[in-house]
């Protein structure tokens, strides 16, 4: 099991579904600016998708906010 920490901000707000087998799932999209700039001179943002499950869906629709 890989691990990542992420600092961005969520794009929208994060709803919290249930699948067939009663589990709790939440997708997210976060944005991340780039620590440097491009050729123009212009930081860049990354939109990074991501999907919690279980408990760690259920603190992150109910903490976190757009």
């Amino acid at each position: 099991m890989n691990q990542v920490g992420i600092v961005g901000r969520l794009t929208k707000e994060p709803d919290l579904r249930l699948v067939s087998d009663g589990r709790s799932v939440a997708n997210i999209t976060v944005a991340v600016n780039r620590q440097f700039r491009n050729q123009n001179g212009e930081i860049e943002t990354d939109f990074i998708q991501c999907t919690l499950w279980h408990k760690s869906a259920e603190n992150l629709v109910q903490y976190c906010t757009k």
